[in-house]
């Protein structure tokens, strides 16, 4: 299934690499692995609206290609693999990226927050959790962005409370 950033359900518009049927859509509805991507414009003559990166792929790999792309897709081997955060993170506050970063794997509505947080904008995952657990997740990152992060956060937010001396 796939999720927007509000964990809603969309429709899916894209085709991945090695999906039944993906070598014969137009190069605007394809992600192209990043191993294949001038492969791709060689044979084709035009670049993939999309590439596919795993999390093991150095940042440096990807900038190239950036400028030409709407949409990163980082995928995810398992779920306790932080290293997709990381290149999210990267992708949206280092390098300025506006496009979709999706993420792609055996994700978790518990791990949706922190997602958000490294800068995802959708997750296309096949477990087997309800939609609604991922919405529900949704609504916590929307709560944490309201509110104060971290405890130094909530100290630095409150007023100062004066010392009152006493005097005997």
């Amino acid at each position: 299934m796939l999720f927007d950033a509000t964990g809603q359900v969309k429709k899916e518009t894209w085709w991945y690499p090695e999906q039944e049927g993906a070598a014969e859509q137009p190069s605007s509805q394809r992600i192209v692995a990043l191993e294949n991507w001038e492969a791709h414009h060689a044979e084709t003559g035009e670049y993939a609206a999309g590439v596919w990166v795993n999390s093991y792929h150095n940042i440096a790999e990807l900038l190239p290609v950036l400028a030409k792309v709407q949409i990163v897709a980082i995928g995810f081997a398992q779920t306790r693999d932080g290293r997709g955060f990381t290149l999210a993170k990267l992708l949206r506050e280092r390098h300025g990226f506006t496009g979709d970063i999706r993420a792609v794997g055996p994700l978790l509505p518990d791990q949706f927050v922190m997602l958000l947080q490294c800068g995802i904008s959708s997750v296309a995952s096949s477990t087997t959790f309800p939609a609604e657990r991922w919405a529900e997740a949704a609504k916590t990152y929307t709560h944490q962005q309201s509110s104060p992060l971290t405890l130094l956060h909530r100290l630095r937010s409150a007023p100062v409370k004066e010392a009152v001396s006493s005097t005997r």
